[in-house]
């Protein structure tokens, strides 16, 4: 896998033995980039709040540790999280929560946050406005019944969740219509895919489809992230979840 190292424009090959020698004469900055990163992801076994990170570490053909856990090792997980909460990375022996904190740290670590200042504030743009529909989508979407999976209110899907898109396509038509960032592939193109491909599931349960056909620049961004290999790789490997 080849990646421009910043600080001193060369090219990174992760985990190439032949080039362990090379490593001694890099900045330390650079270093990090030949040295072979052991991470650890851990949530339940849904997609929820750790798929958009899990979207990043695939897009950067990053291996990491998969953790999914139940109900009975969360009580006992829990009390030795820094903030009492999932998803959690482990990475350099550190452990850090926060679902959009893990993907920004991936996405700066693995280059896809922007190449510049100004990228990387018009990829956060994107991934702010994600934040926020989260947040609606938490309000609206009410806890089911044991044993019954969430159902989206008509007002949600009808009149909310056609506002968040035609947003969302007004801002992606403003960039060019290809990326939301000058940049090229960044980690907000994975955010807004991770919302599409979502609320494709969560309407496909209640035997609705998406219709994108309003949203001609989402709808191909959508197909574009789909089909990049890596991302490809995991959405047709990882487990089959409700949500």
């Amino acid at each position: 896998v080849l990646r421009q190292c910043t600080p001193c424009t060369l090219y990174s090959v992760y985990s190439v033995a032949p080039f362990t020698w090379f490593v001694s004469f890099l900045p330390t900055q650079c270093k990090q980039l030949y040295t072979e990163i052991t991470m650890k992801l851990t949530y339940f076994n849904l997609k929820g709040r750790a798929e958009f990170a899990r979207l990043v570490l695939a897009q950067a053909g990053q291996e990491f540790e998969d953790v999914r856990i139940d109900q009975a090792k969360w009580a006992e997980l829990k009390p030795t999280l820094p903030l009492g909460q999932v998803p959690s990375l482990e990475v350099d022996g550190v452990t850090i929560c926060q679902s959009m904190t893990i993907a920004r740290y991936l996405a700066r670590r693995f280059g896809l946050a922007g190449a510049t200042d100004l990228e990387a504030a018009q990829a956060d743009e994107a991934v702010d406005a994600v934040s926020d529909w989260i947040q609606q989508q938490k309000e609206a979407i009410k806890p089911p019944p044991p044993g019954q999976k969430p159902v989206m209110p008509r007002e949600f899907v009808d009149v909310q969740l056609q506002a968040w898109l035609a947003k969302m396509e007004r801002l992606l038509t403003s960039r060019g219509g290809k990326h939301f960032s000058g940049a090229g592939l960044t980690w907000a193109d994975l955010a807004v895919f991770h919302v599409l491909d979502s609320m494709a599931d969560r309407l496909k349960d209640q035997g609705e489809t998406l219709n994108m056909v309003p949203f001609p620049k989402m709808r191909d961004l959508e197909a574009m992230v789909r089909a990049l290999p890596n991302i490809k790789k995991w959405l047709d490997t990882r487990p089959v979840t409700p949500f």
